[in-house]
């Protein structure tokens, strides 16, 4: 199958953990995307303005996260909030 695409201008409606997976997937394919937040910041439940102080994920970095980026070295097995929003950041 030949799939001779252009790029086009895409939408995503979310910036929570799925809409960042879904925007990463389209620039991949050389999309231009626009990520449309109803909050003041991406990361869904990870952004400080819908988490709590010191929350932390409930599964290790090995299994919270993209299979196509590691968290860096020195993010603890159970990361922050910070963290995870922090790594959310640098995926797209």
């Amino acid at each position: 199958v030949d799939c001779d695409m252009q790029a086009q201008r895409v939408a995503v409606v979310g910036g929570g953990v799925s809409g960042i997976a879904a925007a990463k997937a389209f620039k991949t394919q050389g999309h231009d995307v626009l990520i449309i937040e109803r909050s003041s910041s991406c990361g869904g439940v990870w952004s400080p303005l819908r988490s709590y102080p010191g929350v932390k994920t409930q599964s290790s970095r090995d299994l919270y996260r993209f299979t196509d980026l590691d968290y860096s070295e020195d993010t603890p097995e159970w990361p922050s909030g910070k963290a995870v929003l922090s790594y959310l950041d640098s995926y797209i």
